[in-house]
């Protein structure tokens, strides 16, 4: 096996913004998760639980701004907020698996069911569950999966249907991950699968921090605001979970599947998203409009920003895909009232 690593990689110290508690899951992976307590009523062993699940490539710290404008609108609500699997400070399973088959490893399903897990090993039997993007599409496979386990959906930067999505389908896993990450590696002698999906994408490109903040953890609408960390961490995620949870996402397709949904669901999105855009929300909230007409339950769904997402796909001078990110307080408060 070929070995490469970045010494960027090897020196750099993240400053995590949540304390992170750590646990073994029957699932396999060992997942780290912040536990914010109530901050009225006691202890909070019997309060509401709300479970905040962040984005590709992100990690619980995505959510910091959110949850504490959350704990100021819910003071007797426990909020937790775990790293998904190979992501933050979360591990891949031990097993090894992800090496060869990465699309399963972290396939939305699995994520849930780690989620699910992590309740269980908290105790907690019920929790509203609040995602974005990617987690927004976790917290749906939990509710579909375990409707008991599940009190309120909100899901934020959200779809039904992610399979043809062009950033992620055409760009971030064709043309950046098995095209130009890819390709470097194998040129030094690293087989891709299972050998590289242990490295990151420093390893495949020294500029891979640049490129992340220039590409990827890009944020027109709030450019004032540092990104330096956000990319550092991205860039020294393993390649399986770039790889594994980009398919997972392309993999989802729950639209036909909500009908059964009993759960009720607020989802909150932006004019300039440009992963999941204007056709995505009107067949997503036909689908869960039907579904609560049909269950008796509630559905809302709220817009952000005015102005349209640009011809060539690209947020510019609006609200767009990361809402946690740009307009965290707003998007708490509106959280908060749904609950």
């Amino acid at each position: 096996r070929v070995s490469v690593t970045s010494d960027v990689s090897a020196t750099w110290s993240p400053s995590w913004r949540l304390r992170r508690h750590r646990v073994a899951l029957p699932t396999g992976a060992t997942a780290a998760y912040a536990d914010l307590p109530p901050i009225a009523g006691g202890q909070g062993r019997d309060a509401p639980v709300l479970v905040l699940l962040h984005g590709l490539t992100n990690d619980a710290d995505s959510w910091a701004d959110t949850a504490a404008t959350l704990r100021r609108e819910l003071p007797g609500t426990r909020v937790v907020i775990p790293d998904l699997r190979g992501h933050g400070q979360s591990d891949v399973p031990s097993d090894g698996n992800w090496r060869h088959a990465p699309d399963v490893e972290f396939a939305m399903s699995q994520l849930a069911a780690d989620v699910t897990s992590l309740l269980d090993t908290l105790g907690v039997g019920a929790a509203t569950l609040a995602g974005h993007s990617m987690g927004s599409l976790v917290a749906l496979e939990a509710a579909l999966a375990a409707p008991d386990r599940v009190e309120h959906l909100v899901l934020v930067s959200t779809t039904g249907d992610a399979r043809q999505t062009p950033f992620l389908h055409d760009w971030l896993r064709a043309d950046v991950i098995e095209g130009r990450w890819r390709s470097a590696l194998e040129a030094r002698g690293v087989t891709w699968l299972p050998d590289a999906m242990g490295l990151t994408p420093l390893d495949a490109d020294p500029d891979a921090v640049s490129w992340m903040q220039s590409f990827w953890n890009l944020y027109p609408f709030t450019p004032d605001r540092p990104t330096r960390e956000l990319a550092e961490r991205a860039a020294r995620l393993p390649l399986a979970t770039w790889l594994g949870a980009t398919q997972g996402i392309l993999d989802h397709n729950r639209l036909a599947d909500l009908r059964s949904l009993r759960t009720p669901v607020c989802a909150l999105w932006a004019t300039q998203d440009s992963f999941f855009r204007e056709g995505d929300q009107r067949a997503l909230t036909g689908a869960l409009s039907r579904a609560a007409d049909t269950a008796g339950g509630t559905f809302v769904w709220k817009q952000y920003g005015r102005r349209p997402l640009a011809p060539d796909g690209m947020q510019t001078d609006d609200l767009g895909h990361n809402l946690t990110w740009d307009a965290p307080e707003q998007v708490a408060i509106d959280m908060a009232a749904y609950q």
